[in-house]
């Protein structure tokens, strides 16, 4: 008996002390039920009770020993009480351990969500700072198509890199319901604030990135249409300096020759004038964008100018060398003329024949040729002068040509002086036909006046006459012969 009363001290005092702990961590266990603001303060209470699942698990050994007593009680007390007692504290221990184990899972995936979110927020803003630092880089535009592709090309690339970002969002708000559900008010109001703050940076980023693209496309579209309308132009000046420098380099046969070269170089003026539209175009491109460079045009309206310039000096001079060409060859056709008729006029006088008095005239009229020779020489002069200079930007042949005309004006001239001078001669010589012929008359006739009175003084009659009369007067009519010859 009192061994017996012994064990029921024992087991019923342990059974109290029992009873009391089953009680008292029930009562330690309900707090942690309650819903905690941050992920921190999840994590601290999951550790707690971490520490408190651990208590509870030790009991198990304090609810052995406690049933190991009763047991040894019921060896020598058979009292129903006790197999009550000892199944209703394992019942108790059981419910308890359950709701520990229920709690524990609990605080687990509160935990492991709210972790699982932040770490989910903090990559979501890890990438968008990424992103926006990468848009960043390339948002700074330039006027370097090449370097405007590329960049355009890695905006692509980030606007494909968004699919990867809003998979990662869609978790996070997916995950954010579930953990405002197991977070104290205040603290599930700053997890919605911070997760919608996050979706608009996004939706920010997604704007700004398509906002660029549409940047650099405008962009890059405006510099190729540039770069193409700039390449135009200058194929287009390049096929002009080549016509130009053809131009320049080529010497002319004859007038001809040069006036059509002054036609197409006209013509060639006529394109670079009409075609400026193009460069008005490519100016009003630029003008554009108020922030254009010009320094990658500006070669090619230089280019334009010069060209310009120098087409029109290059028509100046060859203007002038197509006036001086024409000027000679009008001078060339002037002095012909006046040598043709100079001639024509010089014919008239090449019959020296006919009366003195109409001799003397043409000698006389012969005479105002030596002016007119004297002006056709100034001509002659005048005229290589002028082939002398139309001689420039002219060929080998066309030098000759001119050479050779002039020849033939100087040998006309020569002629003509040569003709001018004969006949001049034979109209002098004719004129002193005449004079002597005059004075052969004149000398006649006073040689038959003198016969006559010579005869009349004759003294012997012809029936008369003896031979020494005869010899008397062949000696007298000698002398007087030797005297008018």
């Amino acid at each position: 008996m009192e061994v017996g009363l012994v064990r029921w001290k024992e087991w019923e005092d342990q059974y109290g002390e029992a009873e009391e702990w089953i009680s008292k961590t029930e009562e330690q266990v309900k707090p942690f039920n309650q819903l905690q603001n941050t992920l921190t303060e999840k994590k601290n209470v999951l550790e707690q009770f971490q520490g408190q699942l651990q208590t509870i698990f030790d009991w198990q050994k304090e609810l052995d020993k406690l049933n190991l007593k009763a047991q040894l009680l019921l060896e020598t007390c058979a009292d129903t009480r006790v197999s009550n007692a000892v199944t209703q504290m394992s019942t108790k221990f059981s419910a308890l351990l359950s709701l520990a184990k229920e709690v524990i899972r609990r605080l687990e995936l509160h935990y492991q969500e709210h972790q699982q979110h932040n770490a989910l927020y903090q990559e979501c803003q890890d990438w968008i700072d990424r992103t926006r630092e990468k848009l960043a880089h390339i948002s700074d535009l330039n006027y370097n198509l090449s370097d405007v592709n590329s960049r355009l090309q890695s905006v692509k690339g980030l606007k494909q890199t968004l699919e990867q970002g809003q998979n990662k969002l869609r978790y996070a708000l997916e995950l954010k319901e579930k953990v405002m559900l197991a977070t104290e008010p205040s603290g599930a109001a700053k997890i919605d604030e911070d997760t919608e703050l996050l979706k608009t940076e996004f939706d920010k980023l997604m704007g700004d990135i398509q906002d660029t693209r549409q940047k650099l496309t405008a962009r890059a579209t405006l510099l190729e249409e540039l770069e193409k309308a700039d390449k135009i132009i200058q194929d287009w000046l390049q096929e002009i300096e080549l016509k130009i420098n053809v131009s320049e380099g080529n010497q002319y046969v004859d007038l001809s020759e040069k006036r059509a070269s002054l036609e197409k170089l006209k013509v060639i003026e006529k394109e670079v004038v009409a075609q400026y539209d193009m460069l008005a175009r490519l100016e009003t491109k630029m003008n554009e964008d108020p922030n254009m460079p010009k320094d990658p045009y500006t070669p090619t309206f230089v280019r334009y100018d010069y060209i310009k310039s120098n087409l029109e000096g290059h028509i100046k001079r060859l203007e002038g060398i197509v006036r001086e060409h024409e000027d000679y060859w009008k001078q060339f056709n002037e002095t012909t003329d006046f040598l043709r008729k100079l001639r024509v006029d010089l014919q008239q006088y090449s019959d020296s024949h006919g009366e003195k008095k109409l001799v003397d005239t043409k000698l006389g009229e012969l005479g105002r040729f030596a002016d007119v020779l004297s002006s056709g020489d100034a001509l002659v002069k005048k005229t290589k002068e002028m082939g002398q200079r139309a001689s420039v930007a002219t060929s080998p042949d066309g030098k000759d040509s001119i050479q050779q005309e002039c020849h033939q004006l100087q040998f006309e001239l020569d002629a003509l002086n040569a003709l001018y001078k004969e006949q001049q001669k034979g109209m002098k010589k004719c004129l002193d036909s005449w004079n002597d012929f005059e004075k052969a008359v004149e000398s006649a006739k006073l040689a038959m006046s003198g016969c006559e009175l010579k005869l009349k003084s004759e003294p012997i009659e012809i029936e008369k006459a003896t031979p020494e009369d005869l010899e008397r007067v062949k000696v007298s009519w000698i002398f007087y012969l030797h005297a008018y010859p």
